[in-house]
């Protein structure tokens, strides 16, 4: 079976500017707080996105951004993903998959369990699961500590098991 998610530059196209779908204003401030960059294509096309929580801050998100601004961006962030995704498709000659995501969990911790911010998560990614149904083709977990079952035991319930 082949790999289709490698991050070494033999399996990864260089993405092209997204300049069809730039954010707004609201948008990049948002996206100035989020850890997480795309990285071009697999092989297949798909969008490879990738989420370092290391550098991922609760607690100042919660102080820049409002749970708005986070709704918008992620509905942003999620549109531009599948438009990415037609895009990578094209330059495959493959079908569409949907963006392949890594968490990477290296540095997770205490202070990623901020509450409130867990729960404005969690919505965002029903908003996910619920209107784009097909933005994810397939996800992968790296470096994920003891500490992070409970929080996955809030999470798995909301992902579409596809």
């Amino acid at each position: 079976m082949r790999q289709t998610a490698r991050t070494d530059r033999r399996n990864v196209k260089e993405i092209m500017p997204l300049t069809h779908c730039l954010p707004g204003v609201r948008d990049q401030q948002v996206i100035n707080e989020m850890p997480c960059a795309r990285w071009g294509f697999c092989t297949n096309g798909s969008l490879l996105e990738i989420w370092r929580v290391d550098k991922f801050r609760p607690m100042d998100i919660m102080k820049r951004c409002t749970v708005t601004e986070l709704t918008d961006w992620w509905h942003f962030w999620v549109e531009s993903a599948l438009e990415s995704g037609l895009i990578g498709a094209q330059m495959s000659g493959e079908a569409l998959r949907g963006t392949v995501v890594v968490f990477d969990l290296k540095g997770f911790g205490a202070k990623h369990l901020h509450s409130r911010m867990l729960r404005i998560l969690i919505s965002l990614l029903g908003i996910g699961e619920s209107k784009y149904p097909e933005g994810i083709h397939r996800v992968f977990i790296l470096n994920a500590p003891t500490i992070f079952s409970g929080t996955w035991t809030a999470i798995k319930p909301v992902l579409n098991a596809r």
